[in-house]
């Protein structure tokens, strides 16, 4: 059931997951095609997520932009040009800061790191601090990592991977064990577990920003000033899939008035790359419909989770499965390749290390979840098991 609709604004509006935008020339979407899909997304009942480019929109856009409740997604650069962090106009204010580089600091409640992999091993420290410099703020603030060539990863990296995640989840524990400071960590039977979609709002395509919702440990008072991380917390409080969903979850509309799964596909039939995905169209022909005759997306049941024999099954909860990358090194839009699963499986193991550094038993003896019965054992909710696979494929036949 579709919940989002993105509205990229511009052919170089910003790039804020896997796909980088490979388009340079303005081709900024009509305000006539602009009022169309906000009236489509209202009477679907869709939160509208805007995608803004790296230059100052004419005034009109904020003023049709702001007829219907909304989400910005802007590059750095923009808010800088605008000084978008401390105006004070709602309809100039960024939700989501998209950053090519790691930044000294956070302006923004919820940010973006898109990086190539060397370059995010290579900044790994840089993260942690940037990690570790959250922790004193008093505001939550949420930041997904996003790896640009996951196409590009070999299993002779897997190695860093581990020791960068490590390394992260180490500074986000110290993170929470100072903030909470003597206390135990909530009792299972007491905090509920979080369902999908408890603790956090997708916005666009696997970005997410924090929302009140069911009481978990990110959402403790006490606790409120650590960072969230996609690759790291996410896993720790979902209980099922949790996925990029582009094309059930969410659909985007791009410039010239037609529907795409997301805009990574736009890019891709902009740029004249072939369609594996529908081979009854015209070959570079990527939409799904269009404003005016609505959405058309054939066999969109072939997208969905329950026509994934793996991942229905897989405890990766957190992970993409972008179809755009699927398609691109699978050549099926719902089977991620062994790069997604390897990646993915590593944070999962990681998001483990960082639970059992949260919940082992403090210095002074305090054990949680043992306040009202001292003589139980330890209950982890949503414990994350071990497991002895980096890629379901490879286990198949006992799954």
């Amino acid at each position: 059931m579709l919940q989002y609709l993105v509205i990229l604004l511009d052919d170089t509006s910003v790039a804020y997951c896997h796909a980088d935008n490979p388009l340079t020339e303005r081709n900024l979407m009509p305000l006539d095609t602009l009022r169309k899909a906000i009236l489509f997304g209202m009477k679907e009942n869709l939160m509208i997520q805007y995608v803004l480019p790296e230059y100052e929109l004419p005034e009109e856009y904020y003023v049709v932009m702001e007829t219907i409740d909304n989400v910005k997604i802007c590059g750095a650069q923009t808010a800088r040009l605008r000084n978008l962090a401390d105006e004070p106009s709602a309809s100039h204010v960024a939700d989501v800061l998209v950053y090519d580089h790691v930044p000294e600091k956070i302006e923004t409640q919820n940010i973006v790191i898109r990086l190539p992999f060397e370059e995010l091993i290579g900044k790994k420290y840089d993260i942690a601090m940037l990690l570790g410099a959250q922790g004193t703020t008093s505001a939550k603030k949420r930041i997904n990592i996003v790896v640009t060539d996951v196409e590009k990863f070999i299993d002779k990296q897997i190695d860093d991977y581990k020791k960068a995640l490590s390394e992260w989840a180490k500074v986000i524990a110290v993170g929470y064990k100072a903030a909470l400071g003597n206390e135990c960590f909530p009792n299972a039977a007491d905090e509920p577990s979080a369902s999908h979609g408890g603790g956090s709002d997708t916005i666009a395509v696997g970005i997410e920003t924090r929302k009140s919702g069911t009481r978990q440990i990110a959402d403790e008072p006490s606790a409120s000033q650590v960072p969230q991380v996609n690759i790291l917390t996410d896993r720790l409080q979902l209980d099922k899939m949790h996925n990029c969903d582009a094309g059930v979850n969410n659909i985007t509309v791009a410039p010239n008035g037609h529907f795409y799964l997301c805009p990574a596909f736009y890019y891709d039939e902009r740029m004249g790359i072939n369609n594996r995905l529908n081979h009854h169209k015209p070959q570079h022909d990527y939409s799904v419909g269009d404003i005016d005759a609505g959405l058309q997306i054939p066999n969109q049941q072939l997208l969905k989770l329950d026509h994934a024999p793996l991942c229905r099954i897989c405890d990766a909860y957190h992970c993409k499965r972008c179809v755009w990358l699927n398609q691109r090194l699978t050549w099926d839009a719902n089977t991620p390749s062994h790069q997604q699963c390897v990646l993915a499986h590593l944070e999962r193991n990681a998001s483990r290390e960082l639970q059992m550094m949260l919940f082992e038993a403090p210095e002074d003896g305090c054990v949680a979840n043992t306040a009202d019965e001292p003589s139980a054992s330890r209950v982890i909710p949503n414990e994350i098991k071990e497991i002895t696979y980096l890629d379901p494929f490879d286990v198949r036949e006992e799954f």
